[in-house]
């Protein structure tokens, strides 16, 4: 079960890094390569965007380990159980 779950938190964790940094190598790239971009973005993304990503991460990391899981688990039984008795 440890392992499947680091399995998915590392998926998760890698997927949001190429999400947000996809957005950001294409851009470079262009730039590079002399294509005019439109300046009003660029800042947009790396205020924006970069750190959002780096926002996110530490949410993924913490929400989807094993003994976060369990106690959603626990909290949502005992609900249950308030709500049959």
């Amino acid at each position: 079960m440890a392992d499947k779950m680091l399995v998915i938190r590392t998926l998760l964790v890698s997927a949001s890094n190429f999400i947000g940094w996809s957005v950001v190598v294409p851009l470079g790239v262009l730039f590079l390569s002399g294509y005019k971009l439109n300046y009003g973005i660029v800042p947009w993304i790396a205020i924006l965007g970069l750190p959002l990503n780096s926002f996110i991460n530490p949410l993924l990391y913490t929400f989807s380990t094993v003994d976060f899981l369990k106690k959603c688990q626990a909290v949502k039984e005992k609900l249950a159980q308030a709500r049959e008795g």
